[in-house]
């Protein structure tokens, strides 16, 4: 789904230099947000709280959503924008909760995480305590460099089309 967003945001992109001066932006903290939480998470092996981890419980859906939408805006095609939010909340939304339903069964402590730590919009205070540190070894193991990626070849496509 987000392959089709992608192209089609490409497809019927408008963009000019001011649209990516403000949408750019906003899509480098979604990839920002998404590269910590990928440097804490040891997914289906442990349950974790540090990071963006403490103050949401899907940062990686949160910055996907700010990058997208970044990206979107950058595309200067409202309609993009709107594809975006919509396909967020009939497709990722139903995802998050079944992958939230799975890690019940397999995590201890989930239940208790869930109480203290909200779905997506982030607290500013930490609802956990842990001193775990951002690890560059699972940011790499959790290829989030490839984010990164589709974010450059999305930008290069803008530039080309103004």
């Amino acid at each position: 789904m987000s392959v089709l967003l992608a192209v089609g945001a490409c497809w019927f992109a408008q963009p000019t230099l001011g649209a990516m001066a403000a949408g750019i932006p906003i899509a480098l903290v979604g990839l920002t947000v998404r590269a910590w939480a990928a440097g804490h998470l040891r997914k289906n092996l442990e349950l974790t709280v540090s990071g963006p981890y403490a103050h949401s419980r899907n940062p990686l859906y949160v910055g996907s959503l700010l990058a997208a939408v970044g990206l979107g805006a950058s595309a200067n095609h409202l309609p993009t924008v709107g594809a975006i939010v919509i396909v967020f909340l009939c497709w990722y939304l139903p995802v998050v909760g079944e992958e939230e339903d799975h890690l019940r069964k397999i995590l201890p402590g989930y239940s208790g995480y869930e109480e203290r730590v909200p779905r997506f919009v982030p607290t500013m205070l930490p609802g956990c305590d842990s001193r775990e540190r951002f690890d560059p070894a699972l940011y790499r193991a959790n290829r989030e460099y490839a984010a990164l990626g589709v974010f450059a070849a999305f930008v290069i496509v803008l530039l080309v089309k103004i």
